[in-house]
């Protein structure tokens, strides 16, 4: 070893300086023993200016910037083994460099700084244009020794790297690109590792999963599913989904196979209104009916967004027509809610459930709100159901292809005539008929009286068993409901519900009335004729709770003698529903409590009044008495001299009475003085009296 080599590797920079001022010095460039150059073993041992200082002196011949030694490591190889940036960085700034020299082992500079897993070297020589991704004398690329060195971080700018390079210019993942390139083994590794987001997004905006769907590599898709981190659900930028892509490149394989998880795609494509792919979709055979967190499926979406088209599309592949969202709500609800005729007549075309449509509804979608028409809801055979306002003339005109029917009217003499016309028809083996007195909703008020309400209709055949059919044919109601019921028992129930709803809004407009009659209480403080009115208030409540257990008890003989004659078994729901309608008993016993509550108030008021009234003419009365004491004197002396008086003549002189009534005047007059200077003195006293706190 020479001087030089010796400075190198102590890093003795005034050493070097001495021997290259030496005019014949010529070894700046000399191998020892071992093949080492000075550059190469301050490269090794880090010292960076002495590098430097070499590489900077006119006698550095730069060809040797890349000797090899006999390990075959060149100056930027044994840098880079370090991890020496600063030397790393002063060799790849030489004209000249090689960056892809394979040592003994056949790393390159790059494979062998991935190996170590030094990620900003990684970045300096990734800088570098000339550096060769490919594969090393090893045969294997620097991403796969970083994927078996486990160095997603590195294997990522690696991917970043190649992308760069590419006429595109854009980056991916290192899974977005493993998996539009086909790199299974790549994808096992990362699902083994379990650190990276399987969902990112690459530069195009596009998730791994959305790369495979999208070129129908089922094999890929199936291996990302198997990381349970990949979201099926995933969005790309383009608001797209693997499904969707999947779908728009008609990979039906890979649709079908993300169809299991995915729960998304067909609710957004209809809410797009993408009838081509909605349509692909539904010809793979995917679930129709699953439900979004608000328990909406794709047919809700449909109607609620108003896409016909696919609302059909949907029913014709069989979506659920009855399906009920988290409020309860069918796509006929909706439908109804937003008032639109063409989706409720394609609906009631597929015999959707008309349950829980009002009277109302009916009027405010087809904008029919004569009194001169009737709502006329028909079942045709096949199962279609017709529904239309017609006059009242035409309302009973048969049609043939009608299995049941439905006329709804608002009075109830419409009502009688109907129900008396239909039930006389010949061919109607039997016939029911109810009417109920419906309490008026203000009745506790000046404007008060019940309402009539009707229900009837006809059983048209006789069963298998040879007894009574239940199904029912022409039903007449003047319920709100707009809907045929299954059968007589459902409906008297909504009769029943009806009055249910009816009688609670009566004790609701009560309960305002009591109010009511509290505020004028506290203003009056007794003084008004309270107590009668509320005496007759507690008389129509009586009345009241009389009527309702009269109709409660009506009803509950009711359906036990229909039952009866149908030979079926009492109907629960229907029984559950009178005994919600008994319930309404308690709430006019509620009432009854306040009134009575009310009543003791009103004693109470007026006995505080009464009170008041006596306090006020007992001052009366003492006010009286002081005045006839001091006026009592003064006629006692006029009556006195009054005695035996002659008109005539001043006999006694007039004078003498005002001595008299003077004399009694300043007499009573001391008297009151002394009273008061006595109250005076006694107050006083007490005053005194009082120990100190």
């Amino acid at each position: 070893m020479t001087e030089i080599h010796d400075a190198a590797r102590r890093g003795d920079k005034s050493a070097l300086s001495e021997l290259l001022q030496g005019p014949g010095f010529d070894k700046i460039n000399a191998r020892d023993e071992k093949g080492c150059t000075p550059l190469w073993i301050a490269s090794r041992e880090g010292h960076t200016a002495f590098v430097q200082s070499l590489l900077s002196h006119p006698k550095f011949d730069i060809s040797m910037v890349n000797t090899t030694c006999e390990s075959k490591h060149t100056p930027l190889h044994i840098a880079v083994c370090f991890g020496l940036d600063e030397i790393v960085q002063t060799l790849l700034a030489q004209s000249g460099i090689e960056l892809n020299t394979g040592g003994i082992n056949g790393h390159t500079p790059l494979t062998l700084a991935v190996k170590k897993g030094f990620e900003s070297t990684v970045n300096l020589l990734l800088a570098m244009d000339e550096v060769d991704l490919g594969p090393d004398g090893r045969r294997k690329t620097p991403l796969t020794t970083a994927f078996e060195s486990g160095q997603l971080t590195i294997a990522s700018a690696l991917v970043s790297a190649e992308r760069r390079r590419s006429p595109t210019k854009t980056h991916q993942t290192l899974l977005s690109w493993a998996s539009a390139n086909d790199k299974r083994d790549v994808v096992r590794r990362i699902n083994d590792l379990y650190t990276v987001n399987p969902n990112l997004q690459d530069g195009d905006g596009d998730t791994p999963l959305s790369k495979a769907a999208e070129r129908g590599n089922l094999s890929m898709v199936r291996l990302l599913l198997e990381n349970s981190a990949v979201d099926v659900n995933s969005k790309n930028r383009d608001g797209s989904t693997p499904m969707s892509r999947a779908a728009l490149h008609q990979h039906k394989n890979v649709v079908q196979l993300l169809a299991a998880k995915d729960n998304l795609t067909l609710h957004s494509l209809v809410r797009a209104g993408n009838l081509q792919l909605t349509e692909y979709l539904l010809g793979c055979d995917i679930d129709l009916n699953h439900k979004d967190p608000y328990g909406m499926t794709a047919l809700h979406i449909a109607i609620i967004t108003r896409k016909l088209q696919i609302t059909k599309s949907l029913l014709l592949r069989g979506a659920d027509i009855n399906v009920k969202d988290v409020t309860g709500r069918t796509p006929l609800i909706l439908a109804v809610q937003h008032t639109l005729r063409d989706y409720v007549e394609v609906l009631l075309s597929r015999s959707a459930c008309m349950i829980s449509i009002q009277i109302g509804d009916r009027q405010r979608i087809y904008d029919c709100y004569s009194t001169d028409s009737v709502l006329r809801i028909s079942e045709r055979t096949g199962g279609l159901t017709q529904v239309e306002f017609v006059d009242i003339e035409c309302a009973l005109q048969n049609q043939p292809d009608t299995v049941r029917s439905l006329i709804q009217v608002d009075s109830f003499s419409a009502w009688r005539m109907y129900s008396k016309l239909a039930l006389a028809e010949p061919g109607g083996l039997v016939a029911v008929a109810i009417t109920v007195w419906v309490p008026y909703t203000r009745m506790f008020m000046k404007i008060s009286g019940w309402d009539e309400c009707g229900i009837a209709w006809t059983i048209g055949g006789i069963g298998e068993d040879g007894g009574l059919s239940q199904k029912t044919r022409h039903h007449f109601s003047m319920l709100p409901d707009g809907w045929i019921p299954e059968s007589g028992v459902r409906f008297f129930e909504q009769l029943i519900v009806y009055l249910t709803t009816k009688w609670s809004e009566l004790c609701d407009g009560a309960e305002d009335h009591l109010s009511e009659r509290r505020m004028k209480q506290l203003q009056e403080k007794g003084r008004s004729e309270m107590i009668d009115d509320l005496a007759g208030d507690a008389k129509n409540l009586a009345e009241l709770r009389r009527c309702l257990r009269s109709q409660v008890y009506d009803a509950k003989i009711f359906i036990k003698d229909y039952e009866r004659s149908q030979g079926a078994d009492l109907d629960q729901q229907v029984l559950k529903a009178i005994e919600r309608f008994a319930k309404i008993d308690v709430m006019l016993q509620e009432l009854d409590q306040t009134i009575k509550y009310l009543l003791q108030l009103e004693f109470a008021w007026v006995s505080i009044h009464e009170a008041h009234k006596s306090t006020s003419l007992g001052a009366s009365m003492k006010r009286l008495s002081w005045i006839t004491f001091i006026f009592l004197p003064a006629m006692f002396a006029s009556s006195l001299f009054g005695m035996n008086v002659n008109i005539l003549e001043s006999n006694p002189d007039w004078r003498w009475y005002l001595i008299f009534i003077e004399t009694q005047i300043e007499k009573h007059f001391n008297q009151w003085k002394m009273e008061l200077n006595k109250k005076r003195r006694d107050l006083k006293n007490r005053r005194t009296s009082i120990p100190p706190v």
